[in-house]
């Protein structure tokens, strides 16, 4: 089934996926998927059997700028970078400087020691302390603030 792009108004992506979903079962379309992607804000996708219905799936809500057109599908290998996951780990690099973004040490800036790949956690140490004490974070708790010196990661 062919995929379309609808754009719609900023941060209103979701509101408007529940709109057609809700449209969609009412009115017992046979729209396969709707598509909302953080990385792609103003966006969502919708998967019908043809034009026609996506546009009576859409037609008069609130929040749609642009509707399907025809000839203008989107190929599924398009969305693959959208729809295969990243990890979180990456753009990591031992030495980096981090700011921990959740967790109790929220707010705190820290310097990476370790990074395991398989497990997709860093071990990083709390910068500011009186004491260099290793802790074990997940990747999606770190945000990089500094790209670490390659030669010497522990700045001695």
């Amino acid at each position: 089934m062919p995929i379309y792009a609808l754009k719609t108004t900023v941060s209103q992506e979701k509101t408007v996926a529940k709109m057609v979903e809700h449209r969609v079962k009412s009115r017992n379309l046979p729209v396969s998927a709707i598509l909302v992607t953080d990385s792609l804000r103003g966006y969502i996708f919708v998967e019908g059997p043809d034009q026609l219905t996506v546009e009576k799936a859409t037609q008069n809500l609130r929040h749609i700028r642009t509707r399907a057109v025809r000839g203008q599908e989107v190929p599924i290998d398009e969305l693959s970078n959208v729809l295969i996951p990243k990890p979180a780990i990456e753009g990591l690099d031992e030495g980096d400087l981090v700011e921990v973004i959740d967790g109790p040490f929220k707010g705190s800036r820290a310097r990476i020691i370790r990074i395991d790949q398989s497990r997709e956690k860093v071990t990083v140490e709390l910068l500011g302390g009186g004491m260099a004490i290793p802790i074990e974070l997940h990747g999606d708790f770190v945000r990089r603030i500094e790209k670490g010196s390659d030669n010497n990661i522990f700045n001695l």
